[in-house]
């Protein structure tokens, strides 16, 4: 249930945010809402989405290759050069607040 209400929240979030944007676009030009309008509105919804999906997706990727990379432990032999050496904690924190 958790779950579904956390999903759900974000997702009315998701577009509530980019149509309020883009209404308001609108509102401050003074333009009446016709079928040009509409385009234009439909049209910076998707842009602002499709950007942001962008960045979520290129910052996980991001996150996965780092921590593919990372030694999450100090018992592996050290002649290992493949991957690199993270304090744990440091790192969590890290990509928490990213």
């Amino acid at each position: 249930l958790y779950y579904s209400v956390l999903g759900e929240s974000m997702l009315n979030d998701g577009v509530a945010i980019p149509l309020f944007d883009a209404f308001s676009k609108v509102v401050n030009d003074g333009e009446g809402i016709d079928g040009k309008t509409s385009l234009s509105i439909f049209g910076q919804f998707l842009q602002l989405v499709s950007l942001s999906m962008l960045l979520g997706v290129g910052s996980g990727m991001l996150s996965a290759v780092i921590l593919k990379f990372a030694r999450m432990d100090a018992n592996h032999a050290l002649d290992d050069e493949q991957h690199r050496h993270f304090n744990v904690p440091e790192l969590g924190l890290y990509l928490i607040c990213a």
